[in-house]
């Protein structure tokens, strides 16, 4: 059963700020509290003093509370143009009087909470791109990028402790160095040795990371660990922590950008037992947890989707959804891989499509009661607005695995974007010889929007980003960000960005 529910108002609520400092206190909050300092951006709601919902955002994290509360903490937002990092937290409570319910569009109760710091640390240090994990009473946050007036910003390594209970942040302190600053990390928690598990990101220089570090949460000491025969480095992947039984506990690693590229590998990280320099990777991109050889669809390659774990054992499913494809084509479709312990595990396409908007990359997944709460992302062209932000769907997860024996592994193709390399011989010499601006660019657009179906995106030649199409943009009104193919005129932009992009766009909105 769906729901189609009335959009909600989104408002701009109280954004944290305040760049941590080193204290080499305990990691308790016993000591006095002092309210963090907060303030309200103009312009997103008719009572600024009294917000009710978090601003739009992306590259947050959303993570499940042991009592099933969902917690909203970080992200990055758009303020008058230029990114900007937040480290505000929000509770998510189900809608009322339902519930959780397969809906697309739910109202679910938004709650700010209002945290303090301990000793008048300036903490929480506003982020996104980070990651963050429940570890008991405690939410612990690592990484991911500060919007210090940079270009590209500065990536983080000191990590910062949020104690549940009492919602006092703190600088988490502890016995040795962190590991070296980094975006796009992720992390796990072990609740049978009480371990936070770190692994990959992206340092400063843009190089990708393939460490694995873990952080001893009872003598606080962080560990490298796992460093012989592990995956490719990689960045914008993800990680869960699958409970195997009472005894076992693997981490596992799907996607991410390495450097062949998106990826659709999957790899297993048993941290059971033993030193963690000991622990051991393998690679089950194409295994079962027996061994066997796994049969069936298999998703394609992809980073910056978001990943959840539902159930425990050898009935485990991995959920994945969204992400940028191979050429960055943005993504919308959602994956189980099922049973996790069983000779039957395959991957298998949740029918999401048409129902959920799924098209999104750089948002959050968690699941609660059966169901895929997906939050916030990116579109490729701007923030996910509110009408789409949040979503619940259903996990039909009892028939997977069923895959017949003998069938082979094909892996399901994404659309990606028209680049260079698919025009027509004659249509790309053409273009090569012309004198016109933008002669490639707008023989990539053509030839994109008349093929059946028409393409949504195709590679810009000379930045190698991707570009919608009008095809694609002509589904939605104009987004206000001077899309290049705007069907509308940019008639959304703010005006006073409309002479730039006018400037920009002159002879192009046509065609």
């Amino acid at each position: 059963v769906l729901i189609v529910c009335r959009p909600f108002a989104m408002a701009k609520g109280v954004v944290t700020t305040g760049d941590a400092s080193s204290n080499e206190d305990s990691n308790d909050h016993s000591s006095h509290v002092s309210r963090v300092a907060g303030s309200v951006d103009a312009g997103q709601s008719d009572d600024s003093n009294d917000p009710s919902y978090p601003v739009l955002r992306n590259a947050g994290v959303l993570v499940n509370m042991d009592d099933g509360t969902l917690l909203i903490y970080g992200g990055e937002t758009r303020d008058q143009g230029a990114s900007k990092a937040l480290g505000d937290t929000w509770e998510l409570s189900p809608p009322e009087p339902t519930g959780w319910v397969p809906c697309s569009c739910p109202e679910p109760r938004w709650t700010m909470w209002e945290c303090t710091a301990k000793d008048s640390e300036q903490v929480p240090t506003a982020r996104s791109n980070h990651a963050a994990v429940v570890c008991g009473e405690y939410l612990l946050v690592f990484g991911g990028w500060t919007s210090d007036g940079r270009s590209t910003g500065t990536p983080l390594s000191h990590p910062e402790l949020l104690h549940l209970d009492t919602r006092c942040w703190k600088n988490c302190s502890t016995a040795n160095a962190p590991p070296p600053p980094r975006g796009n990390p992720t992390l796990v928690y072990s609740r049978k040795r009480h371990l936070a598990i770190l692994h990959g990101g992206v340092f400063y220089d843009r190089t990708r990371a393939g460490d694995t570090w873990c952080l001893d949460m009872e003598s606080w000491i962080w560990h490298e660990a796992a460093n012989v025969d592990q995956p490719l480095a990689r960045t914008e992947h993800t990680a869960v922590l699958w409970q195997v039984s009472s005894t076992d506990e693997r981490m596992l690693v799907f996607g991410g950008s390495t450097e062949g590229g998106a990826s659709a590998e999957l790899w297993s990280l048993d941290c059971s037992s033993g030193a963690p320099t000991k622990w051991n990777w393998n690679d089950e991109t194409n295994t079962t947890f027996v061994g066997s050889t796994m049969s069936g669809p298999v998703p394609s390659n992809r980073t910056s989707h978001a990943a959840a774990i539902t159930g425990y054992g050898a009935s485990a499913a991995m959920i994945i959804c969204g992400g940028q494809g191979t050429k960055g084509a943005i993504l919308s479709d959602a994956w189980v891989l099922s049973p996790l312990g069983g000779e039957a595990r395959g991957w298998r396409r949740l029918d999401w499509g048409g129902t959920f908007p799924l098209r999104r990359c750089r948002h959050s997944l968690a699941v609660v009661n059966g169901l895929a709460i997906v939050y916030s992302g990116y579109d490729g062209a701007s923030i996910i607005d509110a009408h789409h932000s949040l979503f619940a769907a259903p996990l039909d997860i009892a028939t997977n695995g069923t895959a017949n024996e003998g069938d082979e592994v094909e892996q399901w193709a994404a659309e990606e974007p028209v680049s260079v390399e698919d025009l027509p011989k004659e249509l790309r010499a053409k273009a090569l010889a012309s004198t016109m601006p933008l002669a490639m660019a707008k023989t990539l657009h053509r030839f994109a929007v008349a093929q059946s179906p028409p393409n949504d995106t195709y590679i810009d030649p000379d930045s190698g980003f991707s570009v919608f199409t009008q095809t694609c943009l002509k589904r939605r009104p104009c987004c206000g960000n001077g899309c290049r193919h705007c069907p509308w005129g940019h008639e959304n932009v703010p005006v006073y960005c409309r002479e730039r992009y006018a400037a920009q766009a002159q002879g192009l909105l046509e065609w």
